[in-house]
């Protein structure tokens, strides 16, 4: 078993809506972050062309989980999600696919691992208003650097991640061009 889900599962914290900074987003719409999948699995795809493993997928604010499940039935890797909300989507009988309702503050306070993850996922979360403190964004930013090697995000590509190479951005049509809903793979540094 991961590192990192060994002490996801030890992780006994109490949701504290007052004490926690993660963005507090509104629950997910599938619809909308179906066009997204096949990116992420492209730019994966990319990463495994280039004889890069990719074993284990962390989803931080992962929502009813539409890209982790994608992800996991393409790759079967082991694929951990992670939302403050819990979502019936998450009710499955897949092996190395595992949902957790946990504050992703408690998260990046409390586990600290020697393993990392190759991949993180963190869809529609960077540009959100908490990120734009500086101190709050370069906390988070350092955390994923520190346990992953590579971070898929989106709507980045002009954003300056302290810690991480943009190494890729692809569209959901396909093209290398920057649009509203690029999807972006980072190297970690």
């Amino acid at each position: 078993m991961h590192e990192f889900l060994q002490k996801l599962n030890c992780l006994d914290v109490k949701f504290n809506n007052k004490s926690s900074r993660f963005p507090r987003f509104g629950k997910s719409d599938p619809a909308k972050s179906n066009d997204y999948n096949d990116t992420i699995c492209n730019l994966i795809d990319e990463l495994i062309l280039s004889n890069i493993a990719i074993d284990s997928v962390l989803d931080l604010a992962c929502g009813h989980g539409n890209h982790l499940m994608t992800v996991h039935e393409k790759f079967k890797n082991l694929c951990i999600g992670v939302d403050i909300h819990e979502f019936d989507a998450w009710n499955h009988e897949f092996e190395n696919l595992h949902f957790f309702q946990k504050d992703i503050d408690e998260i990046t306070t409390n586990i600290k691992c020697k393993e990392k993850l190759d991949l993180i996922i963190t869809m529609n979360t960077l540009r959100s208003s908490p990120f734009r403190t500086k101190k709050y964004f370069t906390l988070f930013l350092e955390w994923c650097r520190s346990h992953s090697n590579y971070l898929i995000t989106n709507n980045c590509t002009n954003v300056k991640l302290p810690g991480f190479e943009l190494i890729a951005t692809k569209t959901p049509d396909g093209t290398l061009k920057h649009r509203p809903c690029d999807v972006n793979l980072f190297k970690t540094l």
